[in-house]
């Protein structure tokens, strides 16, 4: 029998060393895109969050707006990788990545709650075109101006964007020469969840905290948006998720939909079969893979 001599690992710890090791690799926290997005689906989670962010607003009940046709209890694990992908579909029609995180309606107010870890200095610009698509969104249900609902467009940022070290910024309009609020019912809220600690509200502490250190899990909202991480990190949905991923990568990177109405070279059709083969391996329904890939129902049919 072979000693072990102090200090040597042994093939089994060995191992497990490395599979932890892969795992914290893997893991996807909150502020990863599609697990904000998925995490997002929750109303609870959503009106939570709301409800630390939005400022001296009652947030009443929420509705999730990806998700309209159907509740969540309706709903299986392989419908939410489904909605997942609708959602980038819904709100980025041009697959140029234009989409919204997290859309939520209540009665008097629609809000989009974006998780933002890269600055790319164009979030006025990009709240903007938001807004606006929240009002054409509006109108386009037969709503008239005075019906316009209050916008609100949330960053949650891993970082400062306006650098003056505030934990959160307000943006509204102002008339310049008096400072009378011109209250057009929008709003741009940006946070900035690496501000100094002793400077952040008591009510968003335990919030910021967790976005910067997943494992310091402070209240109930908390141990909620948590839970739901941890549902999505485990060995199958992450499989899920990089197949997830790698399907809208393509989709944007290639244009497959826009080349599709334009004539698809040979080799363009060739990626946009791959990729509906492997939809459907996933059992995708079959409008969803349509939309992604830009190919007939006949030529999924036949895969």
């Amino acid at each position: 029998m072979k000693t072990k001599i102090k200090g040597e690992k042994t093939m089994t710890e060995e191992k497990q060393q490395n599979e932890r090791a892969q795992n914290k690799e893997d893991f996807k926290p909150f502020t990863n895109d599609f697990i904000f997005a998925l995490v997002m689906r929750d109303p609870d989670i959503c009106k939570g969050i709301a409800e630390l962010i939005i400022p001296d607003e009652e947030i009443g009940k929420v509705k999730i707006a990806a998700s309209e046709n159907s509740s969540p209890d309706e709903k299986n694990e392989k419908d939410e990788l489904e909605i997942a992908l609708q959602a980038y579909l819904d709100f980025g029609k041009d697959m140029r990545g234009v989409r919204f995180d997290a859309y939520v309606k209540t009665a008097d107010k629609w809000i989009d709650i974006e998780m933002q870890t890269t600055n790319k200095h164009d979030l006025e610009k990009r709240s903007r075109y938001y807004q606006a698509l929240m009002d054409t969104d509006c109108l386009e249900k037969g709503g008239r101006f005075k019906d316009l609902k209050n916008t609100y467009v949330v960053f949650i940022c891993t970082f400062d964007y306006l650098g003056l070290g505030e934990p959160m910024y307000v943006v509204e309009s102002y008339i310049r020469k008096n400072d009378l609020h011109f209250n057009d019912g929008t709003s741009k809220i940006l946070l900035n969840t690496k501000c100094s600690p002793d400077k952040v509200p008591e009510k968003l502490r335990s919030f910021y905290e967790y976005i910067n250190d997943p494992t310091k899990v402070g209240n109930k909202l908390i141990e909620g948006i948590d839970e739901r991480v941890k549902k999505y990190n485990t060995k199958e949905w992450r499989e899920r998720l990089v197949t997830l991923e790698y399907m809208i990568a393509e989709a944007k990177e290639e244009g497959i939909e826009q080349g599709r109405t334009e004539g698809l070279a040979e080799g363009e059709a060739s990626k946009a079969l791959e990729m509906a083969k492997a939809m459907k391996s996933e059992n995708i329904d079959i409008e969803t893979i349509i939309k992604v890939s830009g190919l007939t129902k006949e030529e999924i049919d036949s895969l």
